[in-house]
């Protein structure tokens, strides 16, 4: 049915800024579920906000089916902690989060309880924190704040027993660890001087006083307390028959397992009262159960990336609630935020978030979940999954396919029984690969022994223009740098992502070479231009080869540089050696990673004088030559930059070479200049790499770009020929923005031709984003969800591509969730002085960045724009 034109604008003219910390609003989110078995399911949510993006990810386990189970996991001796990958291999868990939050010292231990069966692996700790824990007994599943009392019990009296497995600051406390917390007790050092009690089937054994570790019976336990509680010592006798009296409020003989969280964060569907110690947007983790104790949810959610920004404690209650949960308790977050899974039933786990650290944090306990099926590699269900949403005419299109058993478990296939067809448009098919040769909606078809499975998937048109993130390319001589991912755009403003081996390239030999998706430098400086070319659509970018370089420090004296090395009891040095790249020597680091600290840390520093070298201008990176020992150690160096902040940077993540090799450490592109360069250093984390070693370091650089290539000299990309583009003085309506502000002309008629709505927003960004300035526009944009079949025209006072990546991100995703609705959005918005008027397409969504003015016109049942 046609509709009439209608004009609807928005304008803020608010002045006041409304606070970041407004209610959290969401705009626009996908989910994916991936089946592990009959009774656990993994869900993938990116929710995109008024704070930013959120990647979410949730293990929902069936607690009514009896083959899949919920329950607590842990290191196999909890004073050590490891990965969780470990962990869950140890467990052989379908999937886990991490658990507790835990001591991060050395030896460590969580803080909460955690029971299995009727062994303590860690005793609660007092209701004064409120710390809630979780018990799963016979009649199910029951939160609580426990109030333990536990003693030691003698021949002739009793004594108040602080912990199992804890470890405090043994000052009148009494604590017991048994073979859950290791092989060996604490122990007595020169800051720390003990008695313990050897116990073995309830008998006391041994006593020592002032002693080294002892070994923890398998049937027993050892009994500490400080040497100064004299009175305590002639508690004891050898021969003495002690027992461990536990009240925690339950039947310990009749509970499966317990473990604790943090915070009640919600209580019997109501958001609870929590303790405010872990205020902030972070990563979370948390466990919950619905009211009817039919499903568990295992939640992780990521922070303090750009692509995921972490919730509140509130928020996070707010996300259990909307899930059905009924009681939820808060467990460790932070770095510690992590979720892994077995996705092919092979016991290889995935780390399947992205753990702010960056790498995984070794833990000592976590959740997991369990299948309990009969072992069966029986093919019974298949899956064809396009590896992308849409692909273009002509383009190879990749997929996966997966097959499972009768209780949707992931099982290996026979390739030579698998074939794959396609219909719904023309293909061909060829060795490599299936490629629709028009444009629309296609088919993809597995079969595998009479079973099948289809997927349809979106085909676009031709490719008729290619850009990508970068401008241009910059590397070191005889390096090799990998190619981005490219976008191409067809005849509608519909994207996708191209691999860079999907395109044809053309570089001169002087420049390097070009395969699959690597370019390698030549060995000398230089310039030019890549071209890149698939179907009609072309891209010309410049390439510098090599840089300016400055030398820093050539090693030919150690004047200035200081050594200093953690732990500080560590055996390294540093001195100047014969072996070296020029000049007449190197600096030999020598490193002793062999007094690291089980889970801590060990690093050699070379510094640079008190307060570092200053570097002049703006240098792009760092070079070195370094000798390496194929160690596997982490080399970085520490730069302050013009606002005091200081940044890691990696040279490598790993010196996984012997002999000479020039490493490069990139400067941030956000950094502040001008900066300071504080320090180089060998670190590592892993225990099993404590070892001692040398490398050798010589000709220090700073890097700094050529001068580029003349603009005029560079040819232009090719465009997207859009048909909506054009100028015209005929016209019933027209919009006009510009630097000035909304001008609008021309009336609109009451005419059924005029077939579709205008909606226009303006949107104010003077702060530097639109919660910044004020966040009441994010409802304005989210009222847009319920508009089809539309041109939208959304406009912004300042340049668009200035917005932090965090908003950006979630704007980009959401204009892109309009044009699914069959609406034509316009993103408006003038340039900088450095830049031309240009649209760049993505998702079919037209970002439009204007010199003077952007106009759009109607006329009658048709719609232009133009800029200039």
């Amino acid at each position: 049915m046609n509709r009439k034109l209608t004009f609807f604008i928005i304008i803020l003219t608010l002045a006041l800024s409304i606070s970041a910390n407004a209610q959290i609003k969401t705009l626009y989110e996908e989910s994916n579920e991936i089946i592990l078995s009959n009774g656990i399911t993994m869900l993938q949510i990116q929710k995109n906000t008024s704070e930013g993006p959120l990647d979410i990810h949730i293990i929902k386990i069936d607690l009514q089916n009896e083959q899949v189970d919920l329950r607590p996991i842990y290191a196999d001796k909890t004073s050590v902690r490891k990965p969780l990958t470990t962990i869950a291999d140890q467990w052989k868990v379908a999937a886990a989060v991490n658990g507790d939050f835990f001591h991060m010292g050395n030896p460590s231990y969580t803080y909460g309880t955690l029971i299995d069966k009727d062994e303590i692996i860690s005793s609660p700790n007092s209701d004064v924190y409120r710390f809630p824990t979780i018990i799963k007994d016979g009649s199910g599943y029951t939160f609580s704040i426990l109030k333990p009392t536990m003693r030691i019990v003698l021949e002739d009296g009793f004594l108040a027993l602080a912990s199992i497995n804890k470890i405090g600051a043994f000052n009148h406390e009494v604590t017991v660890f048994n073979s859950a917390y290791g092989d060996y007790s604490l122990g007595s050092t020169s800051d720390r001087q003990l008695v313990e009690i050897v116990v073995d089937k309830d008998i006391v054994k041994k006593i020592y006083i002032g002693k080294p570790s002892v070994e923890i019976p398998k049937t027993g336990y050892v009994i500490a307390f400080n040497v100064q509680n004299e009175s305590l010592i002639n508690s004891f006798k050898i021969g003495d028959k002690i027992q461990i009296s536990l009240d925690l409020g339950f039947d310990l003989s009749n509970v499966d397992w317990a473990a604790g969280g943090v915070n009640y964060l919600v209580k019997e569907g109501e958001i609870n009262e929590y303790h405010n110690s872990l205020l902030g947007r972070h990563p979370r983790t948390a466990l919950g159960i619905d009211k009817e104790e039919k499903f568990a949810y295992l939640v992780t959610v990521d922070g303090r990336t750009t692509e995921s920004v972490g919730l509140l404690q509130s928020e996070l209650a707010e996300l259990l609630l909307e899930l059905g949960c009924f009681n939820v308790i808060n467990l460790d977050g932070g770095g510690s935020t992590e979720m892994v899974v077995d996705l092919h039933n092979t016991q290889d786990y995935t780390v399947v978030n992205n753990p702010s650290d960056g790498s995984e944090r070794y833990v000592v306990s976590g959740f997991g979940a369990f299948n309990y099926y009969a072992d069966s590699h029986v093919v019974k269900y298949i899956r064809i999954v396009p590896s992308e949403k849409s692909y273009f005419k002509n383009q190879n299109v990749s997929y996966e396919v997966l097959a499972y058993n009768k209780y949707f478990m992931q099982v290996p296939y026979q390739t030579s029984k698998l074939t794959i067809s396609a219909s719904g448009l023309r293909y061909r098919k060829t060795r490599n690969g299936i490629y629709f040769t028009e444009s629309g909606t296609g088919v993809l078809k597995a079969t595998y022994n009479k079973i099948t499975h289809t997927s349809e998937i979106k085909i676009n048109d031709d490719i008729e223009e290619i850009y990508t993130s970068i401008n241009e390319i910059t590397i070191p001589c005889n390096s090799q740098f990998e190619m981005p991912t490219f976008i191409g755009v067809d005849k509608n403003g519909n994207t996708g992502p191209l691999n860079p081996a999907e395109i044809e390239w053309s570089l001169s030999s002087k420049l390097g070479s070009i395969k699959n998706d690597v370019l390698t430098a030549a060995q000398k400086s230089n310039t030019g231009i890549l071209e890149g070319k698939i179907g009609n659509a072309k891209i010309y970018m410049p390439v510098y080869i090599g840089y300016n370089e400055k030398m820093i420090q050539g090693f030919e004296k150690t004047d200035g540089l200081i050594f200093k090395q953690y732990p500080e009891d560590s055996n390294g040095k540093m001195t100047l050696y014969s072996r070296r790249i020029e000049g007449r020597s190197s600096l030999k680091v020598n490193y002793d990673f062999s007094t690291m600290k089980p889970n801590d840390q060990s690093i050699a520093f070379v510094e640079f004088g008190k307060l570092g070298l200053f570097l002049q201008e703006k240098p792009e990176s760092i070079s070195m030559q370094v000798f390496g020992d194929k160690s596997g150690h982490w080399l970085r160096c520490r730069v302050t930059d013009a606002n005091g902040q200081m940044h890691k940077i990696d040279f490598e993540r790993e010196i996984d070479w012997y002999g000479w090799k020039e490493v490069t450490a990139q400067i941030p592109k956000d950094m502040a200049y001008p900066i300071v360069l504080n320090n180089i250093y060998v670190a590592e984390i892993d225990n099993e790499k404590a070892d001692k070693g040398s490398i050798y370091i010589d000709r220090l650089i700073a890097n700094y770009p050529q001068e580029k290539i003349d603009p005029d000299k560079i040819r232009q990309n090719t465009k997207v020929e859009d048909n909506a583009f054009k100028i015209s003085d005929k016209f019933d309506f027209q919009l006009e923005i510009n630097h000035e502000g909304l001008v609008t002309e021309g009336s609109l008629v009451n005419d059924e031709k005029l077939n579709r709505d205008l909606r226009r927003i303006s949107i104010d960004i003077s702060n530097g984003g639109i919660s910044l300035t004020n966040a009441l526009q994010w409802d304005m944009l989210i009222e847009l969800k319920g508009v089809s079949e539309s041109d939208i025209v959304i406009s912004f006072n300042h340049d668009f591509n200035q917005l932090k990546y965090s908003e950006s991100i979630v704007l980009k995703r959401f204009f892109g969730s309009l044009m699914q609705n069959g609406n034509h959005v316009f993103i408006v918005y003038p340039g900088s002085a450095e830049t031309q008027a240009n649209v760049v397409y993505l998702e079919g969504v037209r970002y439009i960045e204007y010199s003077n003015y952007f106009k759009y016109y109607h006329n009658r049942s048709e719609a232009f724009y133009y800029y200039e």
